[in-house]
């Protein structure tokens, strides 16, 4: 998901990732639709993206409001959007439930 918010980010910032290292950045980026395959880090649902500069060796992290996804699918769900449900539209996905084990042996 973090690759995606990249792609995202580098389709309208000029230079590279690194130049944007610990700085909230704006654009006009292309609509995210994001989808976890287990449960994780919670890409899906944060402002934030952590990379590797591969140059440097460094975690760097980049901020922005556009790395919110339009869409977000959710394997599981969780008992507070019933009382306060999320800005971004979520679906609930019952496939990895359902599939997932089965697929662990």
């Amino acid at each position: 998901m973090d690759t995606a918010k990249a792609i995202a980010a580098l389709t309208v910032l000029p230079g590279k990732l690194a130049d944007y290292a610990g700085k909230e950045i704006k654009g006009n980026f292309p609509p995210l639709v994001l989808i976890p395959t287990a449960a994780g880090t919670g890409s899906e649902a944060t402002k934030y993206l952590v990379f590797t500069d591969t140059a440097t060796q460094e975690k760097l992290l980049l901020k922005s409001d556009n790395f919110l996804p339009q869409i977000a699918v959710t394997p599981f769900p969780h008992p507070d959007y019933k009382r306060n449900p999320p800005e971004t539209p979520v679906i609930f996905w019952k496939f990895q439930t359902d599939f997932l084990p089965a697929a662990t042996f």
